[in-house]
């Protein structure tokens, strides 16, 4: 898997990666929190979420510092390396890939993240975004044009993708406004 699709995925490592970012927590804890401040956006059960921790770890993204509790085991506070933490700021100051799915996920997430480490990057990152869509808007277009007009079925699933698209062009404009 090429690095660039590697990041055009969607997983919810890149928010755990930012919680963690933010502040070190243990496990349950950071699962309280992306529900809590995320769930609207990721659904991550609590067995996925240390499955996903297991992970990181293992790629060397995180790691855990136990810490002993006494008649308890002991809890895992959870770091970002540096490994982690490079990681994590590619992910944030990439635009997203051009899909309302992605959008709807990844663009939120990295908003919400911006907020924290870089509020005065939050224009550039929209206008970023603004610029992949138009630019996938404009080879959508273009195919449209080559699109025989009896090959209805076609053109209107491309239609679809370009309204859906000049749908996130508007929602972008008021991420604008509000941010």
């Amino acid at each position: 898997m090429s690095r660039l699709s590697a990041l055009a995925e969607l997983s919810p490592e890149y928010p755990f990666l930012g919680l963690i970012a933010i502040k070190s927590m243990h496990g349950y804890e950071l699962h309280q929190r992306l529900s809590n401040e995320l769930g609207f956006v990721w659904q991550v059960s609590q067995s996925q979420a240390y499955a996903i921790l297991g992970r990181l770890e293992t790629k060397g993204d995180i790691y855990s510092d136990p810490i002993q509790q006494t008649g308890l085991p002991a809890r895992h506070h959870l770091r970002l390396t540096p490994q982690g933490k490079q990681r994590f700021t590619e992910w944030l100051y990439l635009p997203s890939p051009c899909t309302p799915r992605h959008i709807r996920m990844e663009f939120v997430t990295k908003l919400y993240f911006l907020t924290h480490f870089n509020p005065n990057h939050l224009a550039t990152a929209i206008q970023s975004q603004r610029l992949a869509i138009q630019s996938r808007l404009y080879g959508l277009n273009q195919t449209l044009l080559t699109i025989a007009a009896d090959d209805h079925f076609r053109h209107l699933s491309l239609s679809m993708r370009i309204n859906q698209l000049n749908a996130l062009m508007t929602w972008l404009n008021d991420c604008e406004n509000k941010l």
